[in-house]
């Protein structure tokens, strides 16, 4: 099956989506781990709730799903760094058993807007892979 979704907006990118937290664990001990930003997370949440009314009926693709993805990118920046945030957003929006590591990414050649109004990605999902 094969269905796309606009997702609009500047993605967040990786380097701009997490900052070092502490967490203390039951031991007394202190790791320091990513943590997500609250800009970040509201990309994503944003994300979700763009893609959940785009997803066909029924679609829960069992093994690898090809994506699409086109850019439209005020900032120039890393394919895969923008486009992490924007596929666990895709995860939680398909749900259970589905995981984001189903997605094989084919990226189109990024185009810069100038625009705040035209920066947005755009998903094709193809699991006829």
């Amino acid at each position: 099956m094969k269905w796309s979704v606009e997702i609009f907006g500047q993605p967040v990118s990786w380097d701009d989506a997490y900052r070092t937290g502490r967490r203390e664990l039951g031991d007394g001990r202190i790791i320091h781990r990513p943590i997500l930003t609250d800009r970040a997370s509201k990309y994503r949440d944003d994300c979700v709730t763009q893609i959940q009314p785009r997803i066909p009926s029924g679609w829960m693709p069992t093994g690898q799903v090809r994506v699409f993805v086109h850019l439209f990118l005020l900032n120039d920046i890393d394919c895969d760094n923008a486009t992490k945030l924007v596929f666990d957003a895709v995860e939680r929006a398909v749900g259970k058993p589905f995981n984001d590591r189903q997605l094989v990414p084919c990226y189109a050649p990024k185009e810069i807007v100038h625009d705040r109004q035209e920066a947005r990605v755009i998903l094709t999902f193809d699991d006829a892979i």
